[in-house]
């Protein structure tokens, strides 16, 4: 199968590039953004036009205060939208799409560097021992929805061979970040679905999210957010606020940092030295692992996006526990009681989420599994630590 992106050819069973690592599925928007842009652009703008049929005919039924404000009361022919109309429904642009969408291993470079930048680290003479010379890779076309870091020799799924001490960000975690990260941004944009007295594009994301992993059994592809974005985040973004963007990228990076401060955590504290005594050691050290990213998070600026990224990746724990079934915890504590745990770790910055995105601690308990919420929710009133 001929890759879209760089002309590779692949074996027909292929689901990813083997040269440049992009998604060989049909039927998924991030296909449409190939190389050649003026392409891309004809492309897309039809797909969102189609899109855009479908969705003023479902807007039409409400009397969308939006349509009425964005189209004449009687037809005239080619009619010029003020200027702010114009800007107000103009589509995303490619460029835009495929760094919104399309998570790239530089960028997660990017965020691991800022993660070993921190002075919580660097301040630190054992902690900035431990992780020095650590090889960091990001294994795209792997779709486990996973992280991990070891001191022992590692060869992954591609062939690649890593020397200890490593940590390894695989590919489906990156797309789900990138799904969700534009979900945030989107709810975080649309203020009147905060008070979570209707569903946003962040509630319906999480459940489409979590039923997809439960049937993947974990794995998460760029089929999968292409799907999933047009069907919860595609009509929140269809009159064009570009502003989103910038934030989602914000927000993925937020995430990513998260997860690698925590797998940076295992390495600094010696959890990958040896083997947990028993699931109870396990569990501690994952607490650890979460304290120590605390730390890293909050000793770096714009805490309160940090925060969040946190936040949110205990989020995505909490639904893939919940479509596992997994009532116990095991080697991990429950996505919950992580999600739990950083709220009242780090008041402050949560404070500060709450503030500038109005993402207070009753609305982000309310993106939780239903019984998860119920049971965060009496954690907070008994004031159980």
């Amino acid at each position: 199968m001929k890759c879209v992106r760089c002309g590779n050819e692949n074996a027909s069973a292929a689901r990813f590039c083997a040269k440049c690592g992009a998604s060989l599925s049909s039927g998924s928007i991030l296909n449409q953004l190939t190389p050649d842009m003026e392409s891309t652009r004809r492309q897309v703008r039809e797909h969102l036009a189609s899109t855009k049929a479908s969705i003023d005919a479902h807007i039409a039924q409400y009397s969308s205060p939006l349509r009425a404000a964005a189209e004449p009361a009687t037809p005239a022919p080619e009619p010029a939208p003020a200027p702010e109309q114009a800007q107000a429904r103009a589509p995303m642009h490619p460029v835009e799409m495929l760094g919104l969408l399309l998570p790239s291993a530089d960028d997660i470079e990017q965020s691991k560097i800022i993660v070993f930048s921190s002075s919580f680290i660097k301040l630190n003479a054992l902690y900035a021992s431990r992780l020095a010379g650590v090889n960091f890779t990001c294994e795209m076309q792997d779709e486990t929805v996973n992280a991990f870091a070891t001191d022992h020799a590692v060869e992954l799924a591609s062939g690649q061979k890593l020397e200890p001490p490593a940590i390894v960000f695989l590919g489906g975690l990156a797309f789900v970040i990138r799904l969700t990260a534009a979900a945030i941004s989107v709810t975080i944009r649309s203020r009147e679905g905060m008070p979570g007295n209707k569903e946003t594009a962040l509630d319906a994301t999480f459940r489409a999210a979590g039923s997809c992993l439960a049937q993947s059994g974990g794995k998460f592809d760029l089929g999968m957010l292409g799907e999933i974005f047009e069907k919860t985040i595609g009509y929140e973004i269809l009159e064009g606020d570009n502003r989103f963007a910038a934030l989602a990228r914000s927000m993925s990076a937020s995430m990513e940092m998260a997860v690698i401060a925590h797998e940076a955590g295992h390495l600094a504290l010696g959890h990958t030295l040896g083997l947990a005594a028993n699931f109870d050691v396990a569990r501690n050290q994952e607490r650890e692992a979460d304290s120590f990213a605390s730390s890293v998070l909050s000793a770096s600026p714009f805490r309160e996006y940090l925060f969040l990224g946190q936040v949110f990746i205990t989020l995505l724990f909490s639904w893939m526990d919940h479509v596992a079934r997994r009532k116990d915890p095991t080697s991990h504590p429950l996505g919950r009681e992580r999600f739990f745990n950083i709220m009242t770790n780090n008041t402050t910055a949560a404070g500060e989420a709450a503030d500038y995105f109005g993402l207070t601690r009753e609305r982000l308990i309310a993106l939780l599994p239903p019984e998860d919420a119920q049971a965060v929710t009496m954690r907070f009133l008994q004031g159980s630590g």
